[in-house]
């Protein structure tokens, strides 16, 4: 299932006084190959147009030559334009000059699609691609008609990017490499299959053959906090303040200077002088505490810096041109590259969800009808594990993690202050393809694409802790660096807190998949497109 990545250009020739056909009329695309001559009727078709804005051009012996300009082409549909030329009585070389107008209603379309231009993309308020399509009526993110993003399919080039493992898109690619970008909604043709939601078809970008180009993007947002309140681990969070409010903090919540109401506020605790007397009580005395040096055990244990210190940052750059500038077919290539931070609403193993994309795309006109292209697609996800059992699925959004706080029972603190309760996880997406395209006639066309993609995934368990109890924090008790590092024992905290076990899940999974296509689009009248491949 790959989505066309080419537009068409069709329309009627006529003689602008006798409104009669004019046969073996000439109409070109200027600055291209591409072109076409009209039939008995004046009817003229071009096929296989990459998107973008052309001028096109008509002309015939004994007329005025008429150009179209600002004619804008758009992936999978049809432009239309309809030439009158007029007897030539002007001096020779003169030419009329006509902008093109878009049609409200596109005829050939069936399906609810959108068509986003690069410029249009340069203008809007955007970061990302997922962005660009959240922005389109009927799109949340990638949840498309209230689908999940696993419903629908992300091509780049016409080649589907895609986690074999869970059916996710792979949506990392540079706004700087994008020329155009399909969002289709509904309606999709028997071509494609394993869709339910949506379509996005993103054309990136060629390097010019005669000059080079490049841009870049720096966007950056400052420290701040991600979430309403004060700090986790600030004396008055929730999870602290029971063990250091005065008030209560010795005598328990119950028996101290808490009303009812703000006692229902936080979670029960009976009061470091009775956790002090129960540490008396066993026949180790390397455990005894007063209830002074339990409180400072539970600070100890409850150390973690949960505050956003680093910036988020997005990098987006591109750059394309000649590779040997007249030569192997106007060689020429882009490249572009998208680094990305996004700090986590609070650290987890990790302070942050990091993303790095790279492309790069080579391009030769073997021959004047004939195009290869040959593109490398490389994606890198550093992120957390959102399970404890080496399923697909990591952690990037602040919604995502605020839900596992939610109802998450007697964990909830272990989740917060314990660095290694979700396991690592990092995903590789690498792909490799090449498309060769050919055009036989005005009509006619072929594709044959072969694709290979691979998915690396490496989730494991963070740094194992240090056990050694070298760290004294009131004078005769030492205690080991807990709650940092992974502990594959059940341990607890001076409150009861888990402090291992959590995080042991391993996975090393790696999915190859290789794909071989070909494609053949035919116009054989003016009503009648005719398509076929395997």
């Amino acid at each position: 299932m790959h989505a066309n990545t080419t537009g068409k250009i069709t329309g009627i020739v006529k003689d602008g006084n006798t409104g009669e056909a004019l046969p073996g009329a000439n109409i070109i695309i200027e600055g291209t190959v591409l072109g076409a001559s009209a039939d008995v009727d004046g009817y003229f078709v071009i096929l296989n147009v990459p998107p973008g804005t052309y001028n096109v051009r008509a002309n015939m012996i004994g007329y005025t030559d008429v150009v179209v300009t600002e004619t804008r082409v758009n992936i999978n549909q049809t432009t239309e334009i309809n030439f009158n030329l007029e007897v030539s009585v002007l001096v020779s070389g003169s030419e009329v000059t006509v902008i093109a107008e878009r049609k409200v209603v596109q005829p050939d379309v069936s399906a609810s699609t959108a068509n986003i231009e690069s410029a249009q993309i340069e203008a809007l308020p955007v970061q990302s691609v997922n962005e660009v399509i959240g922005l389109q009526a009927g799109a949340l993110g990638l949840s498309i008609r209230g689908g999940a993003s696993n419903e629908l399919a992300f091509q780049v080039d016409g080649i589907t990017l895609r986690d074999e493992r869970n059916n996710e898109p792979i949506t990392g690619v540079s706004l700087s490499a994008v020329e155009e970008v399909q969002i289709q909604t509904g309606g999709f043709n028997a071509e494609y299959g394993n869709i339910q939601a949506g379509l996005i078809n993103v054309i990136t970008k060629e390097g010019s053959p005669n000059r080079y180009s490049g841009t870049i993007t720096f966007r950056n947002s400052a420290p701040g906090a991600k979430h309403f309140g004060p700090s986790f681990n600030d004396p008055n969070s929730y999870w602290v303040r029971p063990y250091v409010d005065p008030e209560v903090a010795f005598v328990g919540t119950e028996n101290g200077g808490w009303d009812e109401n703000l006692q229902s506020q936080y979670p029960a605790f009976d009061g470091w002088n009775t956790i002090a007397a129960l540490s008396l009580q066993d026949d180790d005395p390397s455990n005894d505490l007063t209830p002074e040096a339990a409180q400072r055990l539970f600070l100890w244990q409850h150390r973690r810096q949960l505050d956003i210190t680093e910036s988020d940052y997005v990098i987006d750059a591109g750059v394309g041109g000649p590779v040997l500038k007249g030569q192997l077919g106007n060689l020429r290539f882009f490249a572009s590259y998208r680094g990305e931070r996004e700090m986590y609403m609070l650290p987890l193993s990790r302070d942050s969800y990091r993303q790095n994309n790279y492309l790069l795309k080579l391009t030769s006109d073997i021959t004047s009808s004939m195009k290869l292209s040959i593109s490398g697609y490389l994606n890198q996800v550093e992120s957390v594990s959102s399970n404890d059992v080496g399923a697909p699925g990591y952690f990037r959004s602040a919604e995502g993690i605020a839900n596992t706080l939610t109802n998450a029972g007697f964990t909830t603190n272990s989740r917060i202050f314990y660095d290694s309760y979700w396991a690592l996880t990092d995903v590789e997406w690498r792909s490799l393809s090449a498309k060769l395209n050919n055009t036989v006639s005005s009509k006619t066309f072929y594709e044959v694409k072969l694709e290979h993609t691979q998915v690396d995934y490496n989730t494991r368990p963070n740094r194992e802790r240090n056990n050694d109890r070298v760290y004294e924090i009131v004078p005769g008790f030492f205690t080991d660096e807990a709650p940092f590092g992974n502990e594959e024992e059940l341990v607890n905290g001076i409150d009861g807190m888990l402090m291992g076990v959590r995080a042991n899940a391993f996975d090393t999974s790696i999915f190859k998949t290789t794909t071989f296509r070909f494609d053949l689009t035919s116009q054989l009248d003016r009503i009648n497109l005719f398509k076929t491949g395997f």
